[in-house]
């Protein structure tokens, strides 16, 4: 080997030696930006949460009784990305989640549309309370017996309902009766396998006002004396605050007093509630 082929050699080394410190180098520097973002995206994401009201007492009053609200939020370090964290959080809830039946009920509306209330169903005699997913009637956590005048709470679901996922409210519905509560869904038209025409009705995709009020009827004609809270969740919210603004009047008449009775006033103190789950 002559002395020309010699340095070629050494060339082809030192070009090889400096483009894998260069990779290495490049190599170093993508991870140390990656772990800098991560970290920033870490720090940026751990905060408490966020809570938007107009004030006064008793807003203040039932915040202070929900402790997730003034503790700091630590996300997973691998769920950083919100979206991402919450469509894995409702996949491991719907794993663990207890079974619960409804027995459907049909709202008729006056274009000739349905909606419905599916109601938790009270296990039968016949049958072990446990395949409702409500506990035993004489367990120490069992539910409080049902009365006349026992509240109903009925929740409005998001903008989808289907009745493999029984919409994803098990936990609310149980402990609500757990509490007492008769507890039903207003499924939207469209929703949890009713038909739809869009020929012959109206529809919108976030609910109508004009149905909620509707079903609120059907409830009140079915349980006279009991007091009704309403629930909104996600797109339900945003039906619950349109039924609050255009049947302003309709929502008042809810109102029931200490004594129990029915009416648009004159008790002591109003036991109507709605609220909203953005």
């Amino acid at each position: 080997m002559n002395t020309r082929e010699i340095r070629s050699d050494r060339r082809r080394g030192a070009g090889a030696r400096g483009r894998a410190a260069l990779w290495t180098e490049a190599g170093a520097l993508v991870a140390a930006s990656s772990s800098a973002y991560l970290a920033a995206s870490y720090a940026a994401a751990v905060a408490r949460p966020a809570v938007y009201h107009r004030g006064g007492p008793r807003v203040r009053s039932l915040l202070a009784r929900v402790p997730g609200l003034q503790r700091t939020f630590w996300p997973s370090p691998h769920l950083l990305q919100r979206d991402v964290a919450m469509a894995v959080s409702i996949k491991l809830r719907e794993q663990g989640k207890p079974r619960v039946k409804f027995g459907r009920e049909s709202v008729q509306h006056a274009d000739g549309g349905d909606s419905a209330l599916d109601w938790l169903a009270e296990p039968a005699d016949s049958e072990p309370a446990e395949s409702s997913g409500i506990g035993p009637r004489d367990a120490p956590d069992a539910p409080l017996p049902l009365r006349p005048d026992s509240p109903v709470l009925l929740i409005l679901h998001s903008i989808t309902a289907t009745l493999e996922g029984r919409y994803g409210l098990s936990p609310l519905l149980l402990e609500s009766r757990l509490r007492g509560w008769r507890t039903a869904v207003h499924v939207r038209r469209g929703c949890g396998g009713l038909h739809l025409d869009l020929g012959n009705v109206r529809w919108n995709p976030l609910g109508c006002a004009r149905d909620l009020k509707d079903a609120i009827d059907a409830v009140r004609e079915k349980h006279p004396d009991s007091p009704i809270a309403l629930v909104g969740i996600s797109a339900g919210s945003a039906v619950l605050q349109r039924y609050l603004g255009e049947f302003n009047a309709h929502a008042d008449s809810l109102r029931v007093d200490s004594g129990g009775k029915a009416g648009g006033g004159g008790g002591e103190r109003s036991r109507h509630a709605g609220g909203g789950v953005g």
